[in-house]
């Protein structure tokens, strides 16, 4: 018989709770199971400087091959709202964070930016979108290029200025299959009151104009080859529920060969979404025609008691037609606290994916969960591995997911862990791999994590080698939110 016996649950419960005393002295804890090649955290080179009002973020990544990625999001520097930034990674070594140039000769005053998507078709050669303030508080969409290494100037896009007419529009998500050839989708200020969402191809270098969907807004787009990329977003039908909320409903648009259709609201979602509040937060398209897209919904007669419940929602497109749109299988036995959704899916090839988001205990605890779907068949929600005993405070979620092949995949988002000596709450930046089907055991992100503080990654992207690169934001000890960059 071997001496060496696994330790009791509530021993190694006990153990990962006085580790995490101290985040600043400790390297992160690898429980078994878990790996450990998660590097440590750096900021964004350069991005301090530009920094100087302390509020910065990576909201998105993008990584074509190994160690070669790009990423952008915004920083409050000198005026007082934020700026535009990108930052390249070139054969493994981030270089320094720039400001995106060309706001000047858009607006003679340019007081606010931020970049919202990155997507990159080969090394060097990515676009980004957001959106610029021209300085009378009217915000416009913008694109910028980046050609063999070389960041162009932000770009308004082409078309979207006569649309938006009230001065609200940006650029929420963009995808990119060729140098060259990328399609983003937004919204825009059609009144005073209400937007609209749109959707914009680059063909060959050259961003066409933007073109108007029957939306409130366009939050998500997966391009599988040039002109032919699916959208995600909602719709307000004029209606109100119970709440005197705007009623809205989920809508999908699909490129074919270049011709974007009607945004459609895909079979079974209305019914799904008795209480009238449903979103589609990530598309994630495999081939032309094969994707899925999840978000959530909102049912009106829930069997957990409440007079609602938020639930999980997941819809698949198979060879160019929509299925039936369903609520994830067991979600709703993890979601008795009635509050779950799913905020990222990634798709390797067609029928095989993984998704992941929260859900609500009764506790009001809102803890992290995956799902993967296997050769067309959605398996049952399961909450991450671990995550639960990192997450004393019962805040966390799934905010981003990569899958660099089949069964292969990395999550991450954040857990409210606090500290534990002090008995403070703070979210910090977690991960989890996914290697041959199985999920592993969750860790914290270490070297960004601190009392009473928020850390958490934001987005996160993997290659084809099942190399991994992910950002987000942290508070320091002065109190001030810088952006990180890590990977493994």
């Amino acid at each position: 018989m071997s001496i060496l016996q696994p330790l009791p649950h509530w021993l190694l419960r006990f153990f990962l709770a006085c580790i995490m005393v101290f985040p600043y002295t400790y390297e992160a804890v690898i429980p078994a199971g878990a790996t450990s090649s998660w590097a440590r955290t750096i900021d964004v080179p350069g991005l301090r400087s530009l920094n100087s009002r302390g509020n910065a973020q990576v909201t998105s990544i993008s990584c074509p091959s190994t160690g070669n990625c790009a990423a952008g999001g915004y920083f409050w520097g000198s005026k007082p709202n934020p700026g535009a930034f990108v930052v390249d990674e070139v054969n493994s070594v981030w270089g320094r964070a720039i400001e995106i140039p060309g706001f000047v000769d858009l607006a003679p005053t340019v007081n606010s930016a931020a970049v919202n998507s990155v997507s990159c078709s080969s090394p060097g050669n990515c676009s980004a979108g957001g959106y610029y303030s021209n300085g009378s508080t009217r915000d416009q969409a913008f694109v910028v290029n980046e050609v063999n290494g070389t960041w162009g100037n932000a770009l308004e896009v082409p078309g979207s200025q006569s649309l938006n007419v009230s001065g609200n529009a940006m650029v929420n998500t963009i995808s990119c299959t060729a140098p060259g050839d990328c399609a983003a989708g937004g919204s825009f200020g059609f009144d005073q009151i209400f937007t609209q969402g749109f959707v914009v191809d680059e063909l060959d270098g050259v961003w066409g104009t933007a073109m108007s969907l029957d939306a409130t807004s366009i939050d998500t787009i997966s391009c599988a080859t040039p002109g032919n990329c699916s959208a995600g977003g909602s719709v307000e039908t004029g209606k109100y529920n119970r709440d005197h909320d705007p009623q809205t409903e989920i809508v999908i648009a699909d490129e074919v060969n270049g011709a974007w259709g009607s945004a459609v609201e895909p079979p079974g979602s209305v019914a799904l979404n008795s209480g009238g509040q449903a979103n589609v937060d990530s598309i994630s398209c495999a081939t032309p025609g094969n994707c899925a897209a999840v978000g959530g919904y909102e049912n009106s007669q829930p069997p957990n008691g409440y007079h609602s419940s938020n639930e999980a929602l997941v819809v698949n497109e198979v060879n160019g037609v929509w299925t039936n749109a369903k609520e994830v299988p067991r979600s709703g036995v993890l979601n008795v606290g009635g509050g779950a959704g799913l905020n990222a899916v990634s798709c390797t090839t067609p029928g095989n994916c993984s998704a992941g988001g929260s859900y609500l205990l009764r506790t009001n605890h809102f803890e992290a969960f995956v799902v993967n779907e296997v050769d067309g068949q959605w398996g049952t929600a399961t909450e991450v591995p671990g995550v639960a005993i990192l997450n004393r405070f019962g805040d966390a979620e799934v905010s981003a997911i990569s899958c660099g092949s089949t069964g292969n995949c990395s999550a991450g988002g954040y857990v409210n862990g606090g500290d534990f000596k002090a008995s403070l709450s703070g979210r910090a930046p977690f991960v989890v791999n996914e290697v041959h089907g199985r999920w592993k055991v969750a860790m914290i992100i270490h070297g960004v994590t601190a009392p009473n503080s928020n850390s958490e990654i934001d987005t996160l992207s993997c290659s084809n080698s099942g190399v991994c690169e992910a950002g987000g934001s942290y508070t320091d000890r002065v109190q001030s939110t810088q952006a990180f960059v890590t990977g493994r």
